[in-house]
């Protein structure tokens, strides 16, 4: 039997190639003949730079930076030598675990670090890059990572404008003539795992704002203030990019990039299952084993495991995921393929014990699961 571990990182406890060795080590508990392959996930958020740097051979990179309230702090980005591709995890920068409840603040907060990071890798020799696009603390459409790489805003009166939402709400003048050249010629792949539109109902503030901080009275005024933005980013470089899916992905930084580089946008997980060359991985598997800290209803819309689930579906695998926690919407997930969802906390312990425990969790959820895998195989003579 073959079993390949495709896990997303179950955040706040274990990242992706953590958990892939917890299920490997909780299947050779039931059973130690069992082939397994770990081929840790990501979909674009938290994680996932180091997912790609360990598929890829490369090695993590520090670099100075500011978080999305601009206080200084050590950044990492992925580096690949041989190509000189760069795997930047905007996160890292401006992500929004970095801030507390109270410390966020979607008026004042930028996206300067991603330019700082970005930045430190055109340095570095870096001519593509892979973008991760998920976790920001940010609103702000990328104004800040563009002021970092050369760009500069003005009022009616021509005095520059902080490059946030408080002052994008006075801009009238966006020049872009200064940007880094480098930066306008290098190609961008965006991963993202959500495909929102950069306005309205489905924009970047409607949908995300609230969890940044915004309060739902400023939605509208907040949304008011990017779309003017974009109005001055289309005028200025010809490319309409309000309506494409991804455009709103980390509070608007995909519609930065694409209306300013060469930039792609794709779907995380597919970025991700393409560079792993996970096809050829579960080519010849009998069972895959996905997750991730939370499986929904969301799920579906993108996310890590759902993403291998179908993948694996695709070569007539199927899969079993395993969620931290197990939500509304999830059963819309299983067919003939998903075979079963397994919560891996059963009780409504508080979430900072669920997270201590979260190893033997799932540890012990993978092992039940291949308990009844290997128990059906040897009733149907199979093995």
């Amino acid at each position: 039997m073959r079993i390949v571990c495709a896990p997303d990182s179950f955040k706040g406890s274990m990242s992706s190639i953590e958990a892939a060795n917890v299920m490997k080590h909780a299947i050779h508990t039931v059973d130690d003949s069992i082939e397994v392959m770990c081929v840790p996930i990501g979909d674009g958020g938290e994680g996932t730079a180091a997912t790609l740097v360990s598929a890829l051979k490369g090695e993590m990179r520090s670099a100075r930076c500011v978080d999305a309230i601009g206080r200084p702090h050590i950044g990492h980005y992925g580096f690949i030598p041989a190509t000189k591709l760069a795997i930047v995890e905007i996160a890292e920068a401006v992500g929004i675990d970095q801030l507390s409840e109270q410390e966020l603040d979607p008026w004042k907060a930028s996206s300067l670090g991603v330019g700082m990071l970005i930045r430190h890798a055109l340095d570095a020799g870096a001519r593509e890059f892979i973008i991760c696009l998920g976790g920001s603390a940010t609103n702000d459409c990328g104004a800040g990572m563009l002021a970092e790489l050369g760009a500069w805003f003005s009022d009616a009166d021509g005095h520059e404008v902080a490059a946030n939402p408080t002052g994008l709400s006075r801009i009238c003048h966006v020049y872009l003539e200064n940007l880094d050249a480098r930066f306008v010629a290098s190609k961008f792949l965006l991963a993202s795992d959500v495909n929102n539109v950069l306005l309205g109902a489905d924009g970047a503030t409607a949908v995300f704002g609230p969890q940044k901080g915004v309060k739902l009275s400023e939605v509208g005024k907040l949304d008011s203030v990017l779309a003017h933005f974009c109005d001055l980013l289309e005028e200025q470089t010809q490319r309409r990019i309000r309506k494409t899916a991804g455009a709103g992905a980390a509070g608007g930084l995909g519609a930065a990039f694409l209306a300013t580089s060469e930039a792609q946008i794709q779907r995380g997980i597919d970025v991700v299952l393409d560079t792993v060359s996970f096809n050829a991985k579960v080519a010849d598997a009998d069972w895959v084993f996905s997750g991730e800290g939370k499986i929904d209803g969301q799920t579906a819309s993108g996310k890590a495991p759902f993403g291998v689930a179908q993948a694996a579906a695709a070569q007539g695998v199927k899969s079993v995921l395993f969620g931290g926690s197990v939500g509304r919407g999830s059963e819309q997930l299983l067919n003939d393929h998903v075979v079963a969802i397994v919560p891996t906390v059963h009780d409504s312990r508080p979430l900072e014990e669920a997270l201590m425990e979260a190893r033997e969790s799932l540890e012990r959820a993978v092992e039940m699961a291949t308990r009844l895998i290997v128990a059906s195989s040897a009733s149907s003579g199979t093995r």
